[in-house]
């Protein structure tokens, strides 16, 4: 079960202090975070200083004015959430402060305390199964290693072996395929290696257990977030000792130039970097834990997955801001999208009133054009006919089928009947 520390203080402590000391000292005081703090005053109507009051008071003047009596309440003794210190200092502080009063029981009940503490953000039976597997990881130190850290291995030795002169990336031929460093090997010495496949393997296999997965460059991926981290061997810096090999360089290097002669000057390190042993866990939001003087980073998988999942939790939150304002972006578009589709069809249906309306005065004209004709003596009854038929044609309120042209259309999408001509009557719109 997870358990929320609180402070339990009465409003006149509290008000008192505030006003003394400052909501800084005050939080720091009762390790409390200052945002809690500011909820718990306005929550039980506490007044805090102002930035003038402070002025005036450090100032040495009068701040009579300034101040603001507590009201009187019923509700006198509080309770406030403590401010979580980082979950892997918290264990490390106990793991310190165990005496021998102490047993282990104890000790392991007060780390898992802190770690669901940290875990709060997660479903309560997700931290107790986290809880449960970190707690008790001897079953997993025991049996093969773990396939990925058997491919990890392999290609070390390979890079060591191909990439030993240039450490540069470069084409395997029988893979077709350009060869890049591999994870962890820049940052661990050869004497390391051994360690980092062995925490890797207690790591990736709790990790699957939980039911995570292993990506291709060895990170970790629970649900849909993935968790990057590194392994890096701390290194003693030492002055180089010259090899015997490069004093004869030098010493070959000098004589040509006292000969008076040219020479390239041998390059000859200042500094050795020799292995400690120390290792340390580093995510890209540069947390970290390291091995201490007595407790190994292998009887830390508490604080490892405390990082991780914290870790996990942050860039889950990214994801889900990123994913949310995508959604809104994508729902704006096809918002602007239906409405321009709206437009475009009533801008549509206007073309065809206007061409209808234009057809049907032209229908007009032509009937009337008809009249005149049927006046003349001499008149061509066939030709009359004809444009008769043409009128109900083009005529919307008729809309009479021609035997060849068809029903007239005037979706402007569509393709015009007929060819445009210098005088078209399929063009007057």
């Amino acid at each position: 079960m997870k358990v929320i520390r609180t402070v339990t203080l009465s409003r006149k402590t509290l008000y008192e202090e505030l006003w003394t000391l400052g909501k800084t000292k005050v939080a720091e005081k009762y390790k409390i975070t200052a945002a809690n703090l500011e909820k718990v005053c306005k929550d039980y109507n506490i007044p805090r200083p102002s930035n003038t009051y402070w002025g005036k008071l450090y100032a040495g003047q009068d701040i009579s004015k300034f101040i603001i009596p507590l009201e009187e309440s019923e509700q006198d003794n509080i309770e406030v959430p403590c401010k979580c210190i980082a979950g892997h200092e918290e264990l490390e502080r106990i793991r310190r402060e165990k005496t021998v009063l102490q047993d282990d029981v104890e000790c392991e009940e007060q780390e898992k305390e802190i770690m669901a503490n940290r875990l709060s953000f997660l479903p309560e039976d997700e931290v107790e199964r986290i809880i449960d597997t970190v707690f008790n990881k001897k079953k997993f130190e025991a049996g093969k290693l773990h396939f990925k850290i058997v491919q990890l291995k392999k290609d070390i030795e390979n890079w060591k072996n191909r990439a030993r002169q240039d450490r540069r990336e470069y084409y395997n031929y029988s893979t077709r395929q350009y060869v890049k460093e591999p994870r962890f090997v820049a940052d661990i010495t050869e004497a390391g290696l051994p360690r980092l496949y062995r925490l890797l393997d207690l790591i990736f296999k709790i990790s699957e257990s939980l039911g995570a997965q292993i990506t291709e460059d060895c990170c970790i991926l629970i649900g849909k977030d993935r968790v990057r981290f590194e392994i890096i061997e701390r290194l003693k810096k030492v002055n180089h000792e010259i090899t015997k090999a490069e004093a004869r360089e030098l010493l070959k290097y000098e004589d040509e130039i006292k000969n008076g002669g040219w020479a390239s000057k041998p390059q000859i390190r200042k500094y050795d970097y020799l292995p400690t042993g120390i290792f340390r866990i580093k995510t890209s939001d540069q947390k970290q834990i390291r091995d201490s003087d007595d407790v190994k980073l292998e009887e830390k998988t508490p604080d490892i997955f405390l990082l991780f999942y914290e870790k996990y939790f942050e860039e889950k939150q990214k994801r889900e801001e990123y994913e949310e304002k995508e959604r809104l972006r994508q729902e704006s578009y096809e918002r602007q999208q239906r409405l321009q589709e709206r437009i475009e069809e009533e801008k549509n249906k206007l073309e065809i009133l206007y061409k209808e309306l234009e057809d049907y005065q032209l229908a007009i004209k032509l009937r009337d054009y008809v009249y005149q004709l049927s006046q003349l003596s001499e008149r061509d009854e066939e030709y009359i006919q004809w444009i008769l038929d043409k009128a109900d044609w083009i005529d919307p309120l008729v809309n009479k089928e021609d035997s060849l042209l068809g029903k007239r259309e005037r979706n402007i999408n569509k393709k015009k009947e007929t060819k445009p001509s210098n005088y078209d009557i399929w063009n007057l719109y």
